[in-house]
């Protein structure tokens, strides 16, 4: 897998992660979209996933959880808006509670995630933004969050 390269600046609500993963776009855009998969990997590292549930489909709904070493579960939810296989996905996403306490404004906002698998030449170029966030604070927390959430992605693609 190559170092994060940003395509775009993060700005003070919106972050921006690229990242190549050594797999077929098929395989990656199917680790996103397939329930048992997601539940493997959708955590970030050093968590445990306690739950995923998903109706994978424009308008249906996901809910996941997942236990840090502290023993608190973090629940999050949302709803598909858009699914194009196996080139776009794109997602609402709601914290229900946050393990943060300077992240606890966030729980109940709604924010969104768009995520695109671009191919190249056979590995594939994830572009994901996460917008609506309230500030730089928390853009740049989730930034670290959601790299986590990738280096899992990228050890379950490896495995």
């Amino acid at each position: 897998m190559q170092a994060n390269t940003k395509l775009k600046e993060n700005t003070d609500t919106t972050l921006y992660i690229s990242r190549v993963f050594d797999a077929p776009r098929a395989l990656v855009f199917k680790a996103w979209t397939d329930p048992a998969q997601l539940a493997q990997w959708f955590f970030c590292k050093g968590f445990t996933g306690t739950f995923m549930n998903a109706d994978v489909s424009v308008g249906g709904t996901y809910r996941f959880g997942m236990r840090g070493e502290d023993g608190v579960e973090i629940i999050a939810h949302g709803i598909y808006r858009e699914i194009t296989p196996p080139s776009r996905l794109v997602y609402t996403h709601v914290w229900e509670n946050n393990c943060k306490e300077e992240n606890q404004a966030l729980d109940g906002m709604d924010t969104l995630v768009s995520v695109d698998f671009i191919d190249q030449d056979g590995k594939t170029l994830v572009e994901f933004t996460h917008s609506g966030l309230p500030d730089r604070k928390t853009v740049e927390s989730h930034t670290k969050g959601w790299n986590s959430f990738l280096e899992v992605l990228a050890d379950y693609l490896a495995a």
